[in-house]
């Protein structure tokens, strides 16, 4: 059962969703990827450009890098992409 009081659990619900059928990997262990040719790949289908921006700033607070291939830091990086738009969209 998933844990609802995980940081952004239903805003994070909405975007697996449609992205990728709220699913991390393919029946095979594979990262799910965009099947139109974009860089998209995981639950959220982060393309290269915002994955590395995001690990960029989380090496830069954290001392590492998020790394593709774990999927606990995917819900990281999701989680800053949040934290990041409510921020804006407060300072408006």
């Amino acid at each position: 059962m998933a844990n609802t009081n995980y940081p952004h659990y239903r805003i994070k619900l909405l975007i697996s969703g449609p992205e990728s059928g709220g699913k991390m990997r393919d029946p095979k262990g594979n990262l799910i990827k965009n099947g139109k040719g974009s860089s998209a790949i995981g639950k959220y289908q982060f393309v290269d450009a915002t994955w590395n921006a995001l690990s960029r700033q989380y090496k830069q607070q954290y001392g590492r890098p998020l790394n593709k291939n774990h999927d606990y830091d995917h819900e990281i990086a999701m989680n800053m992409l949040i934290d990041g738009n409510a921020k804006m969209l407060k300072a408006r």
